[in-house]
C-alpha cells in the first residue's frame, strides 16, 4: 500500500528545499554511501539517492535508497523513506517501491526495470507519508558505480538559476510549449508565472505536501514538457527546481 501524502505540519517546519540532480539546496553536501548514486530530492536531512544501470534491449534498472545519516528522528519520524515508480506514456504512475530506514542509517536499495527512454518517479518522506516527489527522465540519472557527482546529461537539463521575467503573451491557436519558451522557464518561477511564459496551464502529474509536478504539451518532438516545483515548507509557494524537454 502506498504511504499517505499527508504529513503533520509540525514535521514540516524545518523542511529543506531540495534541488534536483544536484546536492539538495540548503543541506550539507551528501557523500553517497554507495558508489554511483547521486542525491535527487531531500527532506529534513533524509535524501533519496538514485542511479541507473543500463540493460540490454533499451531497458534500464533504476535503483534508489534512503540515506538517513542526516535525518533526525522524533515523534512520527521513527523512520524515513525514499522510493520510485514507473511513469507510463500517459504519465500515470504505478508499481511504487520503497527503501525505508531509521534516523542516522541507510536504507536498502529498491529498484525497478523500465525503458531507458521513459520518465521515472522518485520520492522522499517520513515513515508517515510522502513529502516531496519529482519526475525525471531515466537518462538524466547517473550510471550506477560511476562515482560521478552528477551526470552531464542531468546538468544540461537542470533549470537555470537566472530568472526571466514573464512578458505579455500573444494569443495563438494552440496551447503548447516550444523549446524557446521552455528556456524561459527558469529556477524559482511559480506555477502562475510558468503559465504566463508558456501559454498553457498544464496538467498535474503528481503532488505532495511540499512538491508539485506538472506536464505541458509540446509543440514538437514528443508528448510533454515536465516541470518540477518544490516548496521550502508546507505553506510556502511552489517554485521551479527543474524542467525537461
Amino acid at each position: 500500500m502506498r504511504p499517505s501524502r499527508l504529513v503533520p505540519s509540525a514535521l514540516l517546519v524545518i523542511a529543506v528545499c531540495a534541488s534536483l540532480l544536484a546536492t539538495p539546496a540548503g543541506a550539507a553536501p551528501v557523500t553517497s554511501a554507495r558508489a554511483g548514486y547521486a542525491p535527487i530530492v531531500s527532506w529534513e536531512g533524509g535524501v533519496a539517492m538514485a542511479c541507473r544501470a543500463p540493460l540490454a534491449g533499451g531497458r534500464t534498472s533504476v535503483r534508489v535508497y534512503w540515506d538517513g545519516r542526516g535525518y533526525r528522528g522524533g515523534e512520527l519520524k521513527r523512520t524515513g523513506s525514499a522510493g520510485l515508480g514507473r511513469v507510463s506514456s500517459s504519465f500515470a504512475i504505478s508499481d511504487y517501491t520503497y527503501s525505508v530506514g531509521k534516523p542516522g542509517k541507510v536504507g536498502p536499495v529498491a529498484g525497478l526495470t523500465m525503458a531507458d527512454s521513459a520518465y521515472v518517479y522518485l520520492l522522499v518522506g517520513s515513515g508517515v507519508g510522502i513529502t516531496r516527489e519529482v519526475v525525471v527522465p531515466v537518462r538524466s540519472l547517473d550510471s550506477c558505480g560511476s562515482g560521478r557527482a552528477a551526470s552531464n546529461r542531468a546538468a544540461t537539463n537542470r533549470a537555470s538559476s537566472n530568472r526571466v521575467a514573464p512578458g505579455p503573451r500573444a494569443d495563438r491557436p494552440r496551447a503548447c510549449v516550444t523549446r524557446k519558451e521552455l528556456k524561459k522557464v527558469t529556477r524559482g518561477l511559480q506555477p502562475a508565472a510558468v503559465r504566463r511564459v508558456v501559454g498553457a496551464g498544464g496538467r498535474v502529474v503528481t503532488s505532495a505536501s511540499e512538491s508539485l509536478t506538472r506536464r505541458y504539451p509540446k509543440c514538437s518532438n514528443g508528448r510533454a514538457v515536465v516541470v518540477n516545483f518544490q516548496k521550502a515548507g508546507p505553506r510556502k509557494p511552489a517554485k521551479v527546481v527543474s524542467r525537461f524537454w
